[in-house]
């Protein structure tokens, strides 16, 4: 049964389904998809409910830590703000809802009139063209070609794989090359714990999810890797990546054979999800070209 505001049920694996009838309904919002919920579900106390046939989900902010409120959905959404702003000053998780996305304040704009909305750049999702990233035309990914380029001169004994995500080598082989990323960006084990259980998480929906992953060897040594996941209207959301930077340009390639295997399934957009106000990562993303964003909101009482 369904959760019915203003009680949450704490999300499991069992809950998928469910979810994903709502979230399928409206454009692909990272923060909404059932292998983000699941992944970054820190203590596992991200939960959901349902107001006014909208989902309501409840969980942490990526930087610290807090919990907070949000929904998807475009049912009498003025009702919806009001009842959740109340109850998060109730549970002393402050005024403001956020990750509020677009679809929902477009189908009512009157809501403007009754609170403060508010952009949150640091939270778009960056949606990028398939087509654009294997064709790699025109003088923008002039970069992107030489370099790519450059790695299959330099390294011509690589080969990539698609990785068995179920076996117990993989992951092995996924966490060793986590940790040698680490030590390269000379980043503390407290920095990168949430990123490293979100994929140990994303293990678990491996036989109940379209998970997929690419690997590039050297050697049978793993230097780099993808793992994404297709969800509707032709949109595949990239979930992690990593790889050996002493193999230059290994994220170019890794990503433009990824995308070179996404058209083969039909995919025409990639969600590569936001990059959370940290200016190397929003430099990276917005280097391939994002064609459009999916915008997320902030809303507060006037």
């Amino acid at each position: 049964m369904l959760p019915a505001f203003p009680n949450f049920k704490k999300i499991e694996l069992s809950d998928r389904k469910i979810i994903e009838q709502f979230t399928q309904q409206f454009p692909p919002y990272n923060d909404f998809e059932f292998v983000s919920l699941w992944t970054y579900n820190m203590g596992e106390k991200n939960a959901f409910s349902t107001i006014y046939g909208n989902l309501v989900i409840k969980i942490h902010d990526f930087i610290t830590g807090d919990f907070f409120y949000s929904f998807l959905g475009t049912n009498r959404i003025k009702e919806t703000i009001a009842a959740l702003l109340e109850k998060s000053k109730e549970d002393y998780l402050g005024d403001q809802l956020k990750l509020i996305p677009e679809v929902n304040i477009k189908s009512s704009p009157e809501v403007e009139n009754y609170f403060s909305i508010k952009e949150d750049r640091d939270s778009f999702d960056y949606i990028l063209s398939v087509d654009e990233i294997v064709d790699l035309k025109g003088g923008k990914y002039h970069y992107r070609r030489k370099n790519i380029s450059r790695f299959n001169r330099h390294f011509p004994d690589h080969s990539i794989e698609t990785l068995d995500l179920s076996k117990e080598e993989t992951r092995q082989n996924i966490k060793e090359l986590f940790f040698l990323w680490e030590q390269q960006k000379e980043k503390k084990r407290n920095e990168t714990e949430i990123e490293l259980t979100a994929i140990e998480r994303l293990f678990d929906l491996v036989d109940v999810h379209n998970i997929m992953g690419l690997g590039i060897y050297i050697q049978n040594k793993l230097i780099g890797f993808s793992i994404y996941h297709t969800v509707q209207d032709n949109y595949a959301i990239f979930s992690f990546a990593k790889g050996d930077t002493s193999y230059k340009a290994i994220y170019e390639y890794l990503n433009h054979e990824v995308a070179k295997h996404l058209k083969t399934l039909g995919t025409v957009y990639i969600n590569y999800e936001q990059d959370l106000g940290i200016p190397e990562l929003r430099e990276a993303k917005m280097s391939w070209g994002p064609v459009y964003f999916l915008k997320k909101y902030t809303i507060e009482r006037l």
